[in-house]
């Protein structure tokens, strides 16, 4: 038995979304199902494209810009799929679930990783963001298999909307991001040029408005914590106000985009996310594997992700520099050890890629009722 699966989406953009998408390829049953990607526009410089070309699956490109994509996306993706007679069509994003509602009479599973009315507007401003996410919403509230990154997104459509929808978590990459032993610790730091003996707090992700990231400085300014550091792995539209925010302190180090994350978070203490909103975030999900600590802003899609029984507070308001700064001072450097343990416990158990992929291969099966 082979199941295709043909999955669409824009780009293989370097982002969360490609790399949840990355995971579940990897970790098909190779005896049961085939892979195919399509991709609708021409790949950016940040492109994921040779980590997929390695899993050795079937690729394609309408290499459409946009205006191109309006005009002849949907009869050129129709054709292409056509040629590939795929069994499920699995998309994610705006452009790929809107081009796959016209294609009839094959199963399709679209994924929703953020809430059209957070994201769109904030990333596009509210007028073009609006329009967005009003069309996304009407793609997403008539489509045959919507599928939630995250039980706190499904419940957010189901409270405004009376949508139901069924939800399969995020997922990490645990062969990539995973805890180190204090020796080796202290080899990757020397490596990264970090101090050894220094107590070292960590943020990664786009430096945008729905992060909060001028809120996280502040909070770490206002802690005063002696001989701590605070890194950030990110770049984007904010990082020219959060560089004057940060007044050239050497206790805050800004990275931009850098290819080895893993590392960073392997040399790391303490994992922060002071987000406004999130779909399930992939860097939270990343610190966890690595088996750090965390403090995170009480957004929901934080809370779905922390186990039961952790030793300290980690929840603080998003507007509240105050009561991070104080999370922050208040950390249980003695009981670091066993909250790692925990933590990394809990990742394993429910968010590895493996778990998350082994769910999507299941409702595939579901879907074609296929046992």
């Amino acid at each position: 038995m082979s199941i295709k699966i043909v999955y669409i989406v824009s780009t293989l953009r370097t982002a969360g979304p490609t790399n949840q998408l990355l995971n579940i390829i990897s970790n098909l049953d190779k005896q049961v199902f085939k892979a195919v990607v399509i991709t609708l526009s021409p790949e950016p410089e940040e492109s994921m494209f040779r980590y997929f070309e390695d899993l050795n699956i079937q690729m394609f490109s309408l290499n459409l810009s946009r205006i191109k994509g309006l005009i002849f996306g949907e009869k050129k993706l129709k054709k292409l799929i056509q040629e590939i007679q795929p069994d499920i069509i699995h998309s994610q994003g705006i452009r790929p679930d809107q081009m796959v509602s016209e294609i009839h009479n094959i199963p399709k599973i679209a994924t929703i990783r953020n809430y059209p009315f957070d994201d769109n507007p904030a990333k596009f401003g509210n007028i073009k963001g609006g329009i967005l996410a009003r069309a996304h919403f009407k793609t997403i509230k008539n489509g045959e298999h919507v599928i939630a990154c995250s039980k706190s997104l499904a419940g957010k459509f189901s409270d405004l909307h009376q949508i139901q929808m069924p939800y399969i978590q995020n997922g990490v990459d645990t062969s990539k991001y995973f805890p180190l032993d204090k020796t080796k610790k202290e080899q990757l730091r020397k490596k990264l040029g970090l101090p050894l003996n220094s107590f070292i707090c960590m943020t990664s992700g786009g430096l945008i408005q729905r992060k909060n990231t001028g809120n996280l400085i502040s909070g770490f300014i206002k802690a005063e914590l002696a001989d701590s550091i605070l890194i950030l792995a990110g770049d984007g539209p904010e990082i020219t106000s959060l560089n004057k925010l940060a007044n050239n302190k050497d206790s805050i180090k800004f990275l931009k985009s850098v290819p080895n994350v893993n590392e960073y978070l392997q040399a790391t203490d303490l994992f922060i996310s002071a987000s406004f909103a999130e779909g399930l975030p992939n860097s939270v999900l990343e610190a966890m594997a690595c088996g750090l600590p965390l403090i995170l802003s009480d957004i929901q899609p934080h809370k779905e992700l922390i186990p039961p029984g952790l030793s300290y507070e980690v929840f603080f308001d998003p507007n509240n520099t105050d009561q991070l700064a104080k999370l922050i001072k208040q950390f249980p450097l003695a009981d670091q050890g066993n909250v790692s343990r925990l933590i990394l416990d809990y990742c394993l158990a429910n968010f590895s890629a493996k778990v998350m992929s082994g769910k999507y291969q299941k409702l595939y099966k579901e879907v074609l009722h296929v046992r």
